[in-house]
């Protein structure tokens, strides 16, 4: 894929998950984002979480997927970058389309009483992604640091 595009594309993953997470704050009387989890904003009985999941977290999740399974060609080759890029595109990508499926309860039940299956699979997908995802994110730092590809070559396509 084109470079351009797998950055476009990128941009605008992140974009839509940032959009989606400030405009459900807004949406929910009281909400705090200090103290509350985005995931309450798109809970299961919240007035606007259908649409914030379908319109923003899902379609977020898969572009942010497609970034990183594609993206990873733009760099060269190395297990580091293979398997961090990889790693976000499931755990973040792929989980934030997962966390979308299967919103959380009201609340988002941080007591776990009585959950929900939605809940659950919602929760362990959480605690996975946020288990993981640093830990991908260093591996890409070390395989980026071993690279001597710059950032400014992957927009533009050419190689120092």
């Amino acid at each position: 894929m084109n470079n351009k595009i797998t950055f476009l594309i990128g941009i605008l993953g992140v974009s839509l998950f940032v959009a989606s997470s400030v405009l459900g704050g807004f949406l929910i009387e009281n909400y705090n984002p200090l103290s509350q989890y985005i995931s309450e904003s798109y809970a299961i009985d919240t007035e606007y979480g259908r649409i914030l999941r379908t319109l923003g977290y899902i379609p977020s999740g898969i572009l942010t997927a497609l970034f990183c399974f594609f993206g990873l060609g733009s760099f060269q080759a190395s297990k580091l970058l293979k398997i961090g890029f990889y790693g976000i595109g499931i755990f973040y990508g792929l989980g934030t389309v997962v966390v979308g499926l299967f919103p959380c309860d009201s609340g988002c039940n941080k007591g776990l009483i009585n959950p929900s299956t939605s809940q659950l699979i919602h929760t362990i997908m959480g605690i996975l992604t946020y288990l993981f995802v640093p830990v991908f994110m260093i591996l890409i730092g070390f395989g980026l640091k071993k690279s001597p590809i710059t950032i400014g070559c992957f927009l533009s396509n050419q190689s120092h």
